[in-house]
């Protein structure tokens, strides 16, 4: 009982942490089925379905990938192999210093790479 109650305290903890940059997570309800989904998902085989699903003969809408160079997450090189597999239509560009929400970290940044994008 003191071990199950000392983990809920101390997930909850990591979770105030959370809201403060992410204020969709107003409840620890909502917070922990975020946090539990994100850890049971297989990432790999999440990114080897959608590479497969925008690889060339696929894929034929001009997509723009805009990764962070300081993501921990997700790594440059993903979305520029993602782009070497379907050259003609998707585009990557990474943000020097951004993390995983450049649009956070630098909005002109994304801004002017979207812009240029969609010229």
């Amino acid at each position: 009982m003191v071990r199950n109650l000392r983990w809920r305290l101390q997930k909850f903890s990591m979770l105030s942490v959370h809201r403060r940059r992410y204020p969709y997570l107003t409840s620890s309800m909502a917070g922990s089925a975020l946090m539990e989904t994100v850890k049971r998902t297989d990432m790999r085989a999440l990114g080897d379905r959608i590479s497969g699903g925008l690889a060339a003969g696929s894929w034929d809408v001009p997509t723009l990938i805009l990764t962070g160079d300081a993501d921990k997450f997700i790594k440059v090189d993903y979305g520029k192999a993602v782009a070497a597999a379907n050259p003609t239509v998707i585009t990557a560009r990474s943000i020097e210093a951004a993390g995983h929400q450049p649009h956070e970290d630098y909005p002109q940044l994304v801004l002017q790479a979207l812009t240029t994008f969609l010229k």
